[in-house]
Parts: C-alpha cells; sequence; structure tokens
C-alpha cells in the first residue's frame, strides 16, 4: 500500500499542465500521463511516458507571459506561477523557487529554477522524489550567458548557473532533513529545455559524482533541444556518462549503453548543435535523435499531434532538414575554427547582440528603424561589452544600413541594422554577422523573425518536441536513432542530405555506412563528391576512423610535411606505427598527392595483421608479380574487395575516387 508523508500519491491518469507557449504567445494547457511507479524502476531504464511529462512540467517552468508586462521588474511578479500549479497538480509539496524573482534584462550566469517535493512509503520502505526543472524558455537576457564559452572543459555559463542549481540543491535537501523531515532514499527528478537543458544535463553529471545522499539508479534525467555543453577535458565534477553514443575513440555505438542522462533531440534543431562539436564540445549520456520527416504520413500525422497540442496548424515537410541544419553548423565552423578562436573574435559581439534582443520584451528588431534612433543608440552603449557613446553608435548607422543592403543582396538574409551596428563596434564585417545571423536565427522567438527563417526556428519549438514524442510513441532507447536522421518516402535518408549520391548505384551503401558511422561526413554539408580523387590524408584519415580511431603513443613522425595540428596527424602516427605506410620518402608523407588505387588496397591489406600472400595468378594483366601491391590485389580481388575497373584490368595508377574509396573500405569492414 502507498502512503504519503509529504505531498500526495496520485492515481494513475492524465493530468492537466499549463504552460507557456511562443507559438501562441499566450498559455496553454494540455493533460500528461502521471504515475508514482516512474520511480520505482531504475533511472537509467528509458521511460517514454516519463519524458513526456518531464517536458511537459519543463515548459511549465517557462516565464508565464503574463509576467512579461513586468519585465524588467524584480519580485515576485507570478512568472513561476505555471510550475507552481503543475506541482500542486501532480501531489507535490514544499516548492521552492528561485531566480524568478530577478528581472529578465539581467545578463548574469544564473538560471530560474525550483524544487518541490513527496516523501512516499510503501511496503516500510520510505523514499523522496524531488522534481528539479530548470528554466528554459521566457528568460530574457540570460541569452546572453548562453554564448559565454571561455572555458576548456565545459561551458561557463552553463556550468556556472549549474553549480548555482547543485549548491540550492544541497541546501534544499539540508533544510527539509534540519526541519525534521523523513525523506528515506532521494530520487531526482531533472529537467530542462534549451538552455535550461545544458544546464540540467551538467547538473545531473554533479549531481552522479558528487551528491553522496543519490547514485545514479535515482538520477532521472531528461533534457531536451539541449545543448552541447562539455568537453573530454573535464574529469568528474559536471562530467558523466560523456559523449555516451560514442566509443573512446569517437567511432558511433550501434546500440545505447545504460545512462540515467536521457537527451530528446530533434533532427531539424540548430540550438543543439552548438558549442560546435568540432571545439570538442559534447553532452553527457545518451542522445536520442527525433527525425525530420518527408513522409507523407508522418508529416499529416504530425500535424495533427500538433494541432491536438496548440490548436495551431503546422507543415512538418517544410520544418528545416538535417542538410540545412549541417549547412549552418559547417557556416559557423568556417568562421570559428575552435573555442579560443571564437572567445577572441566573437564572444562578446554575440552576447551584446543577444543582451539588445532581450533588453526589452517581445522586441521586434526587424522593424526598428532610423526614426528611434536616439532610443538605440543610447541602448547598444549600454550593453555589456561596450564602450562607445550613444553619439558615436548613432554616428554609426548609415553605414550600417548599407552593410545590411549589401548582405541582403548578396545572400537575400535581411540583417537588423541594430545587429549590424554592435558586430560593427566589435569590428565584425558584414560576411560573418550574415553567418552568424543565419545561424542564430534557429534561437530567436519568430516575432524577432522574417519568414524565411521561420523554417529554421520552428524546429526548436518544445511544443515541436511534443508532438514528436505523441507520434513516435518510442518504448525503448533503441528505437530512436544515435545521430540526426531523415525519413523519407524511400527510408534512406542519405537521399535528402547528399543528393549526389544516386539511390541505386554502386556506392550507395558504401556512402551511407561512411557517413553513419563517422568515416566521412562528406566535402560539404549536402555533397559527397563520389568523382574526386583522394589525397593520402584523406585515404589514411577514412582507414584510421573506419578501424575505430585508434589512439598510439605520441611519439610524432618523421615526416616534415605533416604538422601536429593537422586533421590527419593522429590517423598518420597510427599508419606508420602500424606499418601501413612509411611515407613517400624518409621524410615527407605528401599528404595532398592524390593516392592511386595500388596504394589504397596497399594500405588496406597492410591493415590486416596477417597480411595474406595469396599464392596463384589474377586475372588483370596490368598487375605483375614484381609490383610491390601484387599481393595486396590477389588478396582484394580474392575478397571481392574490388573487381577491378574491367574483367581484365584493375588500373592500379589511376587516381582513387572518393566512391572507390569508401567502397573498398566498406567491403573489407564486412570480411
Amino acid at each position: 500500500m502507498l502512503s504519503a508523508q509529504t505531498g500526495q500519491a496520485m492515481e494513475d491518469g492524465e493530468y492537466p499542465i499549463r504552460f507557456r507557449s511562443d507559438a501562441v504567445y499566450g498559455s496553454l494547457t494540455y493533460d500528461f500521463y502521471y504515475s508514482e511507479d516512474f520511480f520505482t524502476h531504475p533511472a537509467t531504464e528509458y521511460d517514454h511516458e516519463l519524458a513526456k511529462t518531464t517536458l511537459g512540467l519543463v515548459m511549465a517552468g517557462f516565464s508565464t507571459t503574463s509576467s512579461d508586462r513586468y519585465y524588467n521588474t524584480d519580485g515576485d511578479v507570478g512568472r513561476e506561477d505555471h510550475i507552481r500549479q503543475a506541482y500542486e497538480t501532480l501531489g507535490f509539496d514544499g516548492a521552492a523557487f528561485y531566480n524568478y524573482d530577478v528581472a529578465l534584462d539581467c545578463t548574469d550566469n544564473k538560471v530560474a529554477f525550483s524544487f518541490a517535493r513527496k516523501t512516499l512509503e510503501e511496503n516500510g520502505r520510505t523514499y523522496t522524489v524531488i522534481p528539479v526543472i530548470v528554466r528554459g524558455g521566457g528568460y530574457g537576457a540570460e541569452w546572453a550567458s548562453n554564448f559565454y564559452v571561455n572555458d576548456d572543459s565545459a561551458h561557463a555559463g552553463f556550468r556556472r548557473a549549474a553549480e548555482g542549481v547543485y549548491d540550492a540543491l544541497e541546501e534544499y535537501v539540508e533544510e527539509a532533513e534540519a526541519g525534521g523531515a523523513q525523506l528515506g532514499t532521494i530520487k531526482l527528478w531533472i529537467g530542462g529545455f534549451s538552455r535550461g537543458a545544458a544546464v540540467a544535463n551538467l547538473l545531473a553529471a554533479k549531481v552522479c559524482n558528487d551528491f553522496s545522499r543519490v547514485d545514479e539508479s535515482n538520477v532521472y534525467a531528461y533534457t531536451f533541444a539541449t545543448p552541447h555543453a562539455v568537453t573530454g577535458m573535464e574529469e568528474g565534477g559536471v562530467s558523466w556518462d560523456y559523449n555516451n553514443n560514442y566509443t573512446a575513440a569517437l567511432i558511433p555505438k550501434q546500440e545505447y549503453e545504460e545512462s540515467c542522462i536521457h537527451n530528446i533531440i530533434y533532427s531539424g534543431d540548430v540550438v543543439p548543435r552548438v558549442p560546435l562539436n568540432d571545439w570538442g564540445y559534447q553532452r553527457n549520456g545518451n542522445d536520442l535523435f527525433l527525425p525530420v520527416t518527408r513522409v507523407s504520413s508522418e508529416v499529416g500525422g504530425l500535424g495533427a499531434a500538433y494541432k491536438e497540442i496548440t490548436r495551431q496548424n503546422i507543415n512538418f515537410k517544410k520544418l528545416a532538414g538535417s542538410g540545412k541544419i549541417l549547412e549552418l553548423e559547417n557556416a559557423l565552423a568556417s568562421i570559428a575554427k575552435d573555442a579560443a578562436y571564437y572567445e577572441k573574435h566573437y564572444q562578446e559581439a554575440i552576447m551584446d547582440i543577444f543582451q539588445y534582443l532581450y533588453m526589452v520584451p517581445n522586441r521586434s528588431v526587424v522593424s526598428e528603424s532610423k526614426d528611434n534612433l536616439d532610443e538605440i543608440a543610447r541602448q547598444i552603449a549600454s550593453l555589456d561589452h561596450i564602450s562607445a557613446s550613444p553619439e558615436e553608435v548613432a554616428s554609426k548607422w548609415d553605414a550600417a544600413q548599407a552593410i545590411s543592403d549589401v548582405v541582403y543582396l548578396a545572400k537575400e538574409i535581411q540583417v537588423p541594422v541594430p545587429l549590424i551596428l554592435i558586430g560593427m563596434i566589435h569590428g565584425l564585417g558584414p560576411d560573418v554577422l550574415g553567418i552568424l545571423f543565419q545561424y542564430a536565427v534557429g534561437v530567436f522567438p519568430d516575432n524577432l523573425l522574417s519568414d524565411d527563417f521561420s523554417e529554421v526556428a520552428m524546429g526548436h519549438h518544445p511544443e515541436v518536441y511534443l508532438a514528436l514524442m505523441e507520434y513516435y510513441d518510442y518504448q525503448d532507447e533503441n528505437d530512436y536513432s544515435m545521430r540526426p536522421v531523415t525519413n523519407t518516402e524511400t527510408s534512406n535518408w542519405l537521399d535528402s542530405l547528399m543528393p549526389d549520391v544516386a539511390r541505386g548505384i554502386y556506392y550507395n551503401s558504401a556512402v551511407t555506412w561512411a557517413v553513419s558511422n563517422g568515416v566521412t561526413t562528406g566535402t560539404t554539408a549536402t555533397t559527397f563528391s563520389p568523382d574526386r580523387a583522394c589525397t593520402r590524408a584523406e585515404v589514411v584519415t577514412f582507414l584510421w576512423r573506419a578501424y575505430g580511431s585508434p589512439m598510439v603513443e605520441d611519439d610524432g613522425v618523421p615526416f616534415r610535411d605533416v604538422s601536429s595540428d593537422a586533421f590527419y596527424y593522429d590517423a598518420v602516427r597510427w599508419a606508420v606505427e602500424s606499418g601501413i605506410t612509411s611515407g613517400s620518402s624518409a621524410t615527407t608523407f605528401s599528404p595532398n598527392a592524390v593516392c592511386t588505387r595500388a596504394q589504397v588496397v596497399t594500405f588496406l591489406w597492410r591493415a590486416h595483421a596477417d597480411q595474406p600472400k595469396l599464392s596463384g595468378s589474377t586475372v588483370f594483366r596490368d598487375v605483375k608479380s614484381s609490383d610491390y601491391y601484387w599481393y595486396p590485389v590477389r588478396w582484394a580481388a580474392s575478397n571481392d574487395v574490388t573487381t577491378g575497373t574491367s574483367s581484365t584490368t584493375f588500373s592500379p595508377d589511376l587516381p582513387c575516387t572518393r566512391a572507390q574509396v569508401v567502397t573498398f573500405l566498406y567491403r573489407d569492414q564486412r570480411l
């Protein structure tokens, strides 16, 4: 018999939760299933109903739209009203709210969050469920903190916020027990969306590492639209089950491994792609990707689910696909090669841009004009990282307008003039501003945007996430994809991602395997370039990744043309150590030289420890027993790694194309 010492034990069933919705700019109510049984299984077991209800609580944790009229006001103005009501609805008591009383023009590295609790007893066993809900919507100028990276181990803005939540959680538990509460076993129910998700992700890790009262099996962490927040440099602290979708050698796993941290991510959402994983950033726990879909029946079902939630219509087929998101990701990578470069050149500018956007509620920056220049200049001059006077800012308006016109003509992107003004003061050029604005539109609320950007921005709406989770009623983590995915009518997601890889062509399966397993990401976000010749650097890198990206002791390489910061450095070290290559000479590797077909199959053959030397002849008249590649070609032909360029020729000296290289690798991996 289940009884409650604190709070109320609820019957299994659906309960209404009210939440802020920027899709309708108002409040919506939706029924979510709740059961006390959610917390009777280990937290490492994914629970789809618990995930959806967590999203409901997370949405309730957004600041209410009715409180926006007190946007610049400190104090109790009702920002937490929805989450307070949700706790009461689900039978929780002892609610405590933090930072909801801070005006929304504050840029501090903090978050608003809340706790509550219910203590239950069953068969003599006492346990307390404590929801920890981090605000991830309606939080104003906290946006600036989202871009405060400034750390080589974890995102500084997210880390500082997570540490603040952790300290408050310890104090909350201590105060409850000091007041006589018998909590028994503590079970934490952690959730967040977007910024709140990144903070919740780091918080869950810190709890698993440092909170002695709770073990992993009792940390029920579900995050949504979760940005990257931590690097492999972090040891303990805010790192737990780091980058759990991949092996230590960064090869994608085939199945999920246990983790109490479940990150649910829509493949068409740009926010979870930052900070870039090219900078070394990833997430704690398991990443569970919901699909972009181009399947008509799924689009219809998703539209119906969304309308049930919002009473609004949406065409999911028009939302940005994985290819568009990759294009934006690559564009950002092209101007910011690593976190240090970003911090030095762009961080303060972007933080100021977002501070400006959220100085006042519901700012429509696209409609701001020279008519109110005095107020615009005053606000820009007051930003945290700008020292120019209002007069100096105002004097740059015409130049900023000209840049806006140039960017629009060149890229058909209307970058608002006030944002260009901020960028100019920070020394950013129009090309950079265009790229940054394209990327940022994925996180701007719709009132800031032109219609051209809604396809990207809509992918970050929590209502879209909820509709996806209602339609794709996944009962197990392995129902999700481990990487971003697009469903098409042919179920071949590569068609939409890389249209230059035709369906039915001999290398289609090989390219699908290579992209899915991280062997290659293509030459751009949407092209594979199958007929382009492969360089020696690319070939050894593909081979290294296919073999699990093994790390060897860094004794350097003997080649003066291979620098330690080259993308292929680790691959060349491994290839030399493994006897796969000795270079093009004793002191050169010739990384940019085109690799021939003979060289590729020789590399493959040498990668096998036994390096089989098959006897007999070969059907290829252009391969002689005196050639260095005689045994490699014999082996490759005998194992169907290659069938030659014709029935009697191998063409050893022809450049090996990208399509041929991944095909050789794919066939080799299947041996």
